[in-house]
């Protein structure tokens, strides 16, 4: 029973090689001349040593397949996303930059408010002295009138 499933199965990859191949031997094989004239990356003749050619080596680890035109937007592509990179980076250090000159700023701005709270402050207070004087002196002055309408006699 196995060796009835082995068996049909061979026979549908041969029937199969026979649709695919153009020149098939007598098992549905590929003739092995064939083989060596055809190029597995480009469908191309291959040299006459009949080796199979290696695919071309491109810098950069490019797939062998595709043309110029293709390498050539590939780098272009490459290009542009470096330069979004030094961009992004640029961007961020000015971002860091720039909390850093806010954080001096705001330092600035706060201590310039603590100066003008304390300045404020400082004259509210000369001033509530000042007028704690004026009223202590006015209380002293309405005391002495009284001690000396005391004195006085109508």
């Amino acid at each position: 029973m196995l060796s009835d499933q082995k068996s049909s199965l061979k026979a549908a990859v041969r029937h199969k090689r026979r649709e695919i191949s153009p020149n098939p031997t007598s098992d549905g094989a590929m003739a092995p001349e064939e083989s060596r004239k055809r190029c597995r990356y480009s469908g191309t003749p291959a040299a006459s040593s009949g080796e199979v050619p290696k695919p071309p080596t491109i810098p950069g680890g490019s797939h062998p397949t595709l043309n110029p035109e293709d390498h050539a937007r590939i780098k272009q592509l490459k290009d542009e996303v470096q330069n979004l990179r030094d961009t992004c980076e640029t961007l961020l250090n000015y971002i860091e930059k720039s909390e850093e000159d806010n954080n001096e700023r705001f330092r600035r701005i706060e201590n310039q408010g603590q100066r003008y709270y304390k300045r404020f402050i400082t004259k509210t207070c000369d001033s509530l002295i000042g007028f704690i004087k004026s009223a202590r002196s006015f209380a002293l002055g309405i005391m002495d009138m009284e001690e000396d309408e005391e004195g006085m006699e109508y």
